[in-house]
């Protein structure tokens, strides 16, 4: 038997005289429509241009990249929506975006609706945007000129299933406002997120988990409140970070009910995991990794958790491999 170097970012392992690339993405499509209004002139303000698109794109391919998971935004086309007058200026409700959706189901060549792309319309509200969470045909997402420079990111988060940091549902730290969450967070289902509220600031996010202000923690709770405090899923300010658990869900979605806009899928294997039936994901992984493989196309990514896999693997066709969560042995030595 081989040993094969401990990894953490990524390894292909490939059959003898093939070649893929080691940086081997898993696209997931996005198409993005400007509305016009009824004078053929497009919406002013945040996000008008398409190298403002682009430029949203790009924050988010970097930001999906520190994640190691392998996922990119395929931005297929930016396309002016002629003739729709009416949601030119319609504000950024859920009502508005679920009428919307509702017409260009029914006129998808009139939309320009794509199946196998997330359809991002874009209009004059000066509100920020409103998306679909997966279930019941939500599956498009509504911006207006209110956006910041990660909103795309973020509400591609709310496609694949994500809830906002401070809870979902969630409401703000107004003292006015009676929501479920306004003084006290709500559970937003993720088990490596600090209970967070729009309003907080690091030290608040430490007090409330911990008890003391964020510079008296030790390095790795400073990190955690940080992974709350940045996170792409939150109200605050300069927001860069995703974190495991919520990739977790990200790519189980993307995996299942957001599989038309992903060009492959992600396997889970986790040697400590005590899966009777296992199927690949998050929650039921594979115990080898050679179980992983063997479902995988050559599209596909097979992504260990961190241990020691006492394997002996023989390939015949390309696969990705990515470790996570920490360092991967596959193989023992002689």
């Amino acid at each position: 038997m081989h040993r094969i170097q401990p990894i953490h970012i990524l390894i292909a392992f490939l059959w003898p005289g093939l070649s893929v690339p080691t940086s081997a993405q898993l696209d997931i499509q996005v198409s993005v429509k400007f509305i016009l209004s009824d004078g053929g002139a497009r919406p002013t303000g945040a996000i008008d241009t398409d190298a403002e698109v682009q430029a949203q794109i790009d924050l988010a391919n970097q930001i999906l990249d520190s994640t190691e998971r392998g996922y990119r935004l395929d931005l297929v086309e930016i396309i002016d929506l002629p003739g729709q007058g009416g949601f030119y200026d319609a504000e950024i409700t859920n009502s508005n975006k679920e009428s919307l959706e509702s017409f260009a189901k029914l006129f998808p060549q009139v939309f320009i609706w794509r199946s196998n792309s997330i359809n991002i319309y874009i209009n004059n509200d000066d509100g920020s945007g409103i998306c679909s969470f997966p279930g019941a045909g939500d599956d498009l997402i509504l911006l207006g000129q209110a956006v910041g420079t990660t909103t795309i990111l973020h509400e591609i988060g709310h496609y694949f299933d994500l809830c906002h940091t401070q809870g979902c549902p969630c409401g703000s730290c107004d003292s006015e406002d009676t929501g479920e969450c306004h003084d006290t967070p709500a559970n937003d289902g993720i088990s490596d997120t600090l209970p967070d509220l729009q309003c907080w600031f690091q030290n608040d996010i430490a007090q409330w988990t911990y008890g003391s202000n964020y510079g008296a923690l030790s390095v790795a709770r400073q990190n955690l409140v940080d992974d709350v405090f940045f996170n792409v899923m939150s109200y605050h300010s300069n927001r860069s970070v995703l974190t495991d658990d919520q990739m977790d869900v990200f790519t189980d979605l993307a995996n299942d009910i957001r599989n038309s806009v992903v060009t492959g899928q992600t396997w889970f294997v986790d040697g400590s995991a005590n899966t009777i039936s296992p199927t690949g994901s998050s929650q039921l992984p594979f115990q080898n990794v050679l179980d992983g493989i063997f479902v995988a196309s050559n599209d596909d990514i097979v992504l260990i958790r961190t241990g020691t896999y006492n394997e002996f693997l023989i390939l015949n066709q390309p696969v990705t491999i990515r470790a996570s969560r920490g360092l991967v042995r596959i193989g023992t030595s002689n």
